[in-house]
C-alpha cells in the first residue's frame, strides 16, 4: 500500500512540478514585479495536490470507503471538521477585516482563503457524495432500462472512482468562477472609472483662455450643442475661490457651477454616477450648493460663501456631500451650485472652461468630439469614455493582470475538462466489460451511452453544486478583501460583477467540455470486444 502511494506521488510530481515551474515563469514574464513568500503558497499547494490525491487514489480499493470507519475513519472526521472550522475562521476574519486590513503587497489571506474554501467545500461533497447515488439508485431500480441502474450501482457500489475527481473538480470550478468574476469585476470597474473620469460620452476642457480674458462664450456653448451627433450640452463653469462660512470657522475653496438641469441630461444613465439632488435647482431661499464630502466640517447649521468686494455672506443650504461629481468637482474641498441659482444670488457669471457632451444613440464620440473642438475653435483638451479607458489599459500592470486571469480561468476550464475525461476514462474498462457482457447477453446498444451518463452524473453534480457554491461566496470574501482599484484606474472599491456574456460563455464551455468527454467515453468503451472479456473470465 504504501509503496503503491509513493509511487503513484512520484508520477504525480514528474508531471506538476515542470508544469509548475512552467506556469510560474510564464506568470513572471506576462506581470512583472516583486514576487513575496505569501504569494508563492497557492501555486505550491497546486502543484502538490494531484500529487497527493493520486497517492489517495492509489491506496483505494474496489470494496468500498474504508476509511468511514474504524480508527482512520475516526481521525478523519476530526481532520475533516478541522478543515471546516479553518474555512469559517478565515470567512469570518475576511468579513470582519475588509479593504480596511489590506496592505501592499502579497496578503496571506487572499492567498489562502481559496485553498481553504475549497478544501472546505471538498470535504462537504466527499461526506454528501454517497447520498444522491444511493438516491438516484433507489428511484431508477423501479424503472425499465439497464444502462441507468448499471451505472447507479456502479457508482454506488465504487465512490472511490468518483472521489478524487470530484475534489478536483470542486475546486477547479470554484478556481473558474474566481477568475471569471475577477476579470468581469476588472472590466466593469475600469468601464465605471473611465466613465468617471471623462464625467460625459465627451468632455472638452479649455486649456489656454481666449483673448478677452473669460471663458468659452455663449455662442462657443450654442456651436457645440448645434453640432451633429450632440444630444445635450452643459457647461461648467469656475467662479474662483471664495470663502466658506461654516458657523466660526473658514476656509478657501474653489466654487463650480453648473446647470443643474442640463447635467442631468448629459449624465443619465452613465454607469457609476449618481444624479445630483434635485434640491439644487430649487428656486428660492438660500443658495443650495453640494458639498465634498471629504472636508471635516458639520454643514448641517450656518453655512455661507463671501462674495464681492463687499464681503457680503451668501447663505448657503447643503442639499448633500459627495466625493465628486464626475467631470464638474474633485477634491478634499469644493463647493457647487447651479448656474442660474448663483447668478441670482450675487449677479456674477463663471468663467466657462468645461463643456460635458452627451452624443446622441449611435454616434460615435470620438467623430462627435473632433467635430465639437472644430466648431468651438479653441485650445481645447479632448477626452472620451473610451480614451479615458485606453489610458488605463496602456499600463503594462493593468495588460498583465488581465490576461494572467483570462490565462488562469482558460486553464482552470480546460484542468476541469481533463479532470472530467479522466473520470471517464479510468472508468471505461469496467464500463467496456459490463457493456461487451450485456451485449453479449442481448441487451442494446444503447445501453452502454447510459450507463456512461449514468455513472457519471452523481460525481459531476455534486462536484458542479459544490464548485459553484465556492465560486458564489469566494469572489465575494477575496473582492472584499483585495484592493483591485489599481488596476481600474477608479477611486472606488470593486464590487463583484459577473456579466451575463462571460456566464453564458462559461457555461457553454462546460457544456461542450462535458459532451466531449461524453463522447471520448463511449467511444472508449466500444474498443472493447466482447470476445475479449469472454476469454478473460469477466
Amino acid at each position: 500500500g504504501a509503496a503503491v502511494r509513493g509511487l503513484a506521488a512520484v508520477q504525480g510530481l514528474l508531471v506538476t512540478v515542470p508544469a509548475g515551474v512552467l506556469g510560474a515563469l510564464v506568470g513572471w514574464a506576462v506581470v512583472p514585479g516583486p514576487t513575496r513568500a505569501a504569494d508563492l503558497v497557492l501555486p505550491v499547494l497546486a502543484v502538490l495536490a494531484p500529487a497527493l490525491l493520486l497517492a489517495l487514489a492509489a491506496g483505494r480499493t474496489a470494496e468500498g470507503r474504508r476509511d468511514l470507519g474504524g480508527p482512520a475513519g475516526r481521525w478523519r472526521w476530526v481532520v475533516e471538521v478541522l478543515v471546516v472550522l479553518a474555512a469559517g475562521v478565515a470567512v469570518a476574519v475576511a468579513r470582519d477585516r475588509g479593504l480596511a486590513g489590506a496592505t501592499g503587497g502579497g496578503d496571506p489571506l487572499v492567498t489562502a482563503l481559496p485553498v481553504v474554501l475549497g478544501l472546505a467545500a471538498a470535504v462537504v461533497v466527499l461526506r454528501v457524495y454517497p447520498w444522491p447515488v444511493r438516491a438516484l439508485l433507489a428511484v431508477v431500480r423501479r424503472r425499465p432500462g439497464a444502462g441507468v441502474f448499471l451505472g447507479a450501482a456502479q457508482a454506488a457500489r465504487r465512490p472511490a472512482a468518483g472521489i478524487v475527481p470530484v475534489v478536483a473538480l470542486v475546486l477547479g470550478v470554484a478556481t473558474v468562477a474566481l477568475s471569471a468574476v475577477t476579470l468581469s469585476s476588472v472590466t466593469a470597474g475600469t468601464e465605471r472609472g473611465a466613465v468617471r473620469g471623462a464625467g460625459a460620452d465627451v468632455r472638452v476642457d479649455l486649456t489656454v483662455s481666449v483673448p478677452s480674458g473669460g471663458g468659452l462664450t455663449a455662442d462657443q456653448v450654442a456651436a457645440a450643442g448645434a453640432v451633429d451627433g450632440v444630444e445635450a450640452v452643459a457647461a461648467v463653469g469656475d467662479a474662483g475661490r471664495r470663502t466658506l462660512q461654516v458657523g466660526r470657522t473658514t476656509d478657501t475653496v474653489p466654487v463650480r457651477v453648473v446647470d443643474a438641469a442640463a447635467l442631468a441630461a448629459v449624465q443619465a444613465d452613465l454607469p457609476g454616477v449618481d444624479p445630483l439632488p434635485d434640491a439644487l435647482a430649487a428656486p428660492g431661499g438660500a443658495l443650495a450648493a453640494v458639498v465634498a464630502s471629504g472636508a471635516d466640517r458639520d454643514t448641517a447649521g450656518d453655512v455661507a460663501l463671501v462674495v464681492g468686494m463687499t464681503r457680503v455672506g451668501v447663505p448657503l443650504h447643503v442639499v448633500g456631500a459627495v466625493a465628486e461629481v464626475p467631470g464638474v468637482a474633485a477634491g478634499q474641498t469644493w463647493v457647487l451650485v447651479d448656474r442660474a441659482a448663483w447668478t441670482a444670488a450675487t449677479g456674477e457669471e463663471p468663467t466657462v472652461d468645461r463643456l460635458l457632451v452627451r452624443t446622441a444613440p449611435g454616434a460615435d464620440p470620438d467623430v462627435v468630439a473632433d467635430a465639437v473642438a472644430e466648431a468651438v475653435d479653441d485650445t481645447l483638451a479632448v477626452r472620451t469614455v473610451a480614451s479615458e479607458r485606453a489610458e488605463v489599459e496602456r499600463s503594462v500592470l493593468v495588460r498583465g493582470t488581465r490576461t494572467a486571469l483570462l490565462v488562469v480561468t482558460g486553464l482552470s476550464a480546460l484542468l476541469c475538462g481533463g479532470v472530467l475525461a479522466l473520470l471517464l476514462l479510468t472508468g471505461a474498462p469496467a464500463r467496456g466489460r459490463t457493456t461487451a457482457l450485456l451485449r453479449v447477453l442481448g441487451a442494446p446498444a444503447s445501453v452502454r451511452r447510459t450507463l456512461v451518463a449514468a455513472e457519471v452524473a452523481g460525481p459531476l453534480v455534486v462536484s458542479l453544486v459544490g464548485g459553484l457554491l465556492v465560486g458564489a461566496v469566494l469572489p465575494a470574501l477575496v473582492l472584499g478583501v483585495a484592493d483591485l482599484r489599481l488596476f481600474t484606474g477608479s477611486t472606488e472599491r470593486v464590487d463583484p460583477v459577473l456579466d451575463a456574456g462571460t456566464a453564458a460563455a462559461l457555461g457553454g464551455v462546460g457544456l461542450l467540455v462535458c459532451a466531449v468527454a461524453l463522447v471520448v467515453a463511449v467511444v472508449a468503451a466500444r474498443r472493447v470486444a466482447a470476445a475479449q472479456v469472454l476469454r478473460e473470465g469477466a
